[in-house]
C-alpha cells in the first residue's frame, strides 16, 4: 500500500498543476479516486502509446470531472478527459456515460467532443473507457479495467 500512495501522491501533484495551469484558477479540485488495473490502450494526439496501470478521476467544486490516464515511463504524458458532470447519464445502475467535451495536456486544454463510459469500481473490476476526437481530427483515447481493488479516495479543497 505504500509504494501506491507514493505513486498517487507524486502523480496528483502533477496532474494538479497540469489541471491548474490549463483551467480556470477559481476552480478546485475536491476529490480525487484513484484506481489501479490494466491500461489496454492509451492514445494521445493519434499516437497510440503504452500506459500506466494507474487511472484517476478528479472531482471539481464547479461540476467538472475528469478521468487521467498515464503514459508508462519517466516522463510519460498526463492526459485527462474532462467534461461537466451534470450531463453525465445512467444507461444501467453501475454504469454511467460521462459526455467529454475537452482533454486536458501539458499544453493546455485541446476542445473535443467524445465520452467516457465507466463502471462502478465499488462492484468488483470495472471498465473506464474514454473516446474523443478534436475538430481538426485528432483521436484521445483510454481504455482501462480495475484490478477490482477498492479505490483510494482522497478529499481535497476546503477543510475548514
Amino acid at each position: 500500500m505504500i509504494p501506491r500512495l507514493f505513486t498517487i501522491s507524486s502523480l496528483l501533484i502533477n496532474i494538479i498543476g497540469v489541471a491548474a495551469s490549463a483551467q480556470d484558477t477559481d476552480r478546485q479540485m475536491a476529490f480525487l479516486m484513484a484506481v489501479s488495473g490494466t491500461c489496454a490502450k492509451l492514445v494521445i494526439d493519434g499516437e497510440a502509446m503504452p500506459c500506466d496501470g494507474n487511472l484517476f478521476n478528479t472531482d471539481y467544486d464547479d461540476g467538472r470531472i475528469g478521468f487521467a490516464f498515464m503514459a508508462e515511463g519517466p516522463g510519460g504524458k498526463i492526459i485527462t478527459f474532462s467534461g461537466q458532470g451534470q450531463e453525465q447519464q445512467s444507461p444501467s445502475a453501475n454504469v454511467r456515460i460521462q459526455p467529454i467535451d475537452g482533454v486536458v495536456l501539458a499544453g493546455g486544454i485541446q476542445l473535443v467532443e467524445g465520452e467516457c463510459l465507466f463502471e462502478n469500481p465499488y462492484a468488483g473490476p470495472a471498465r473506464i473507457e474514454c473516446a474523443a476526437r478534436s475538430s481538426s481530427g485528432l483521436q484521445y483515447v483510454g481504455r482501462f479495467l480495475t484490478d477490482g481493488e477498492e479505490p483510494v479516495m482522497i478529499e481535497l479543497g476546503d477543510q475548514d
